[in-house]
């Protein structure tokens, strides 16, 4: 979100309180010239100041999705974009890690949640397009205690199904418009029991 701030550094003179786009307008106290001056070049013969305070979302987690138990794994920071996915699997989901870009603009990458095994392990890297994003999930658990099988559907193309089916009882959740997928969360042991998506 943006905030639009009003700044005024001259409290003999009256600052109209204008309008504009953004999440909202501020006016900040006189207290805040000497730390902003150090930025913009305020003084105390200006009088108003408009400029833009970028606000960073926190992630919002939906899910998990498929099987029980596990240890909760998570990402750090505050994602902002999904990068790109790295799934490790044969007859099920074994293991999971991702890229993503954080608040700073610094792209994080998550351990591997749950294992990596030897051949004959498929190992399936996924790399999001910069005009691509998570439409949906799918998956299914088997007898309740790990992910069987999973698929992420983009704007661009369906990746998997990873796993096997099997008929496992599956699971699915679709992106709202309003959402943007940026990461993901899981419960994982010696399998990833079960997945979730963090949105903004």
């Amino acid at each position: 979100m943006v905030h639009l701030a009003l700044v005024n550094t001259n409290p003999t003179v009256g600052c109209k309180r204008g309008r504009g786009r953004g999440g909202g307008l501020t006016r900040l106290a006189p207290s805040f010239i000497p730390w902003l001056s150090h930025f913009v070049g305020l003084n105390q013969h200006s009088c108003c100041m408009v400029f833009y305070i970028q606000v960073v979302p926190a992630p919002t987690k939906k899910g998990p999705w498929g099987g029980n138990g596990g240890s909760l794994w998570e990402m750090e920071g505050k994602s902002q974009r999904l990068e790109n996915v790295t799934i490790y699997h044969i007859g099920a989901v074994e293991g999971i890690q991702f890229s993503y870009v954080d608040e700073d603009g610094q792209i994080r990458t998550t351990g591997t949640w749950g294992r990596v095994h030897p051949s004959p392990l498929y190992k399936t890297e996924i790399k999001f397009g910069p005009s691509e994003f998570v439409k949906q999930i799918t998956g299914a658990a088997r007898h309740g205690g790990w992910l069987s099988q999973f698929k992420i559907v983009t704007s661009h193309k369906t990746y998997g199904p990873f796993g096997v089916d099997a008929g496992a009882p599956s699971f699915s959740y679709t992106v709202r418009e309003d959402e943007l997928v940026v990461g993901f969360f899981a419960n994982a042991d010696t399998f990833v029991q079960s997945i979730g998506v963090c949105t903004i």
